[in-house]
C-alpha cells in the first residue's frame, strides 16, 4: 500500500489507515498475512499528486502530467496512447 495524504495533510499508510469496524478483522487478516504490505520507501513531495487528477489532466491534453508522473511512465503513455492520451508529437 502506497502512503497517501488525508486531508489534514497527515500520511496515511497500512499502520494507520482508517478501516471501518466492520471490515478490521478482514483487514488485520490481510495485513498479518502479507497480502497488504506497506511501501516503506517513497517520496512525500509526490502524496498530493492524485491518480485520477494526472488522468483528467492526460484525458483533457493538459501536458503539465508529463511532470507528475516518471519521465519513462510519461513516454510510454504518450507513445501507446494510454487513457486517452492524444500523441502530439
Amino acid at each position: 500500500m502506497y502512503p497517501a495524504l488525508d486531508s489534514k495533510g497527515e500520511v496515511v499508510s497500512v499502520e494507520n489507515v482508517d478501516v471501518a469496524p466492520q471490515l478490521r478483522h478482514l483487514y488485520r487478516y490481510l495485513v498479518d498475512s502479507r497480502l497488504i504490505v506497506p511501501i516503506q520507501s517513497y517520496d512525500r513531495s509526490r502524496l498530493g499528486i492524485l491518480p485520477r487528477d494526472v488522468l483528467a489532466m492526460i484525458q483533457k491534453g493538459d501536458e503539465r502530467w508529463k511532470k507528475l508522473v516518471p519521465a519513462g511512465v510519461a513516454q510510454l503513455i504518450s507513445e501507446r496512447g494510454y487513457f486517452g492520451c492524444r500523441n502530439e508529437g
